[in-house]
C-alpha cells in the first residue's frame, strides 16, 4: 500500500532536462479573473565546472523564483533531486530547487486520484502543509514535467495548467 509510504526523493524523469524542451501553461488568477499563456522552455545548457546545467527562461510556480529568468538547474544523480546554481559572493553554490524537510515546511506526495488512491507516476510538491489559504501545490508526471501548479494565499489563487508540450529525448 503506497498511501502510506513518504516520498524522500524525486526521479530524473519528473522534470525533463533536455534542450529545446517547452511546456506551454495556461495561467488563471482568482484575483484578477484573467488568463494568460505562459511559455517555460529550456533555452541553453552551459558546462559550468565540469557539470551540464539547463537553462530554464522562467519558472514562475517555483518558490522564491517567482520574478526569476534564465535559471540554472540540474540532476543530482547522489542525492536524487533537484538543484538549481546560484551565485552569492562571486561563489557558485548549488541549493534545492524543491527543498524538504521541516524546517522547509515542505514535501513530496504521491498524487492522489478522485477516489484518493495514489496515482501512477505521478508526484505532488507541496509547501506550508499547515497554513490556512497558503501554500503551493506542484503536481509532476513522470516523462512530462509539471503540470500542474496552485499558489494559494488569502488574495486568491494562481493556477498553471500545461496545455502542450514538447519533450525531446
Amino acid at each position: 500500500d503506497r498511501r502510506n509510504q513518504k516520498v524522500m526523493a524525486i526521479g530524473s524523469g519528473y522534470l525533463p532536462l533536455q534542450l529545446d524542451n517547452r511546456w506551454i501553461y495556461e495561467r488563471f488568477n482568482s484575483q484578477l479573473q484573467r488568463t494568460e499563456k505562459v511559455k517555460i522552455e529550456i533555452i541553453s545548457t552551459p558546462i559550468i565546472k565540469w557539470k551540464t546545467y539547463y537553462t530554464f527562461n522562467q519558472l514562475p510556480f517555483v518558490p522564491g523564483l517567482e520574478t526569476k529568468r534564465n535559471i540554472l538547474i540540474r540532476y543530482n544523480r547522489l542525492d536524487k533531486r533537484y538543484v538549481r546554481l546560484i551565485r552569492q559572493d562571486q561563489v557558485f553554490e548549488e541549493v534545492s530547487l524543491f527543498p524538504i524537510g521541516e524546517s522547509d515546511d515542505a514535501t513530496f506526495d504521491h498524487s492522489l486520484d478522485d477516489q484518493k488512491l495514489p496515482v501512477a507516476n505521478r508526484l505532488s510538491y507541496l509547501t506550508c502543509l499547515n497554513c490556512e489559504n497558503a501554500g503551493i501545490e506542484l503536481v509532476f508526471d513522470n516523462g512530462l514535467g509539471i503540470i500542474e501548479a496552485g499558489i494559494f494565499s488569502n488574495l486568491g489563487v494562481d493556477s498553471y495548467r500545461l496545455k502542450s508540450a514538447s519533450i525531446n529525448g
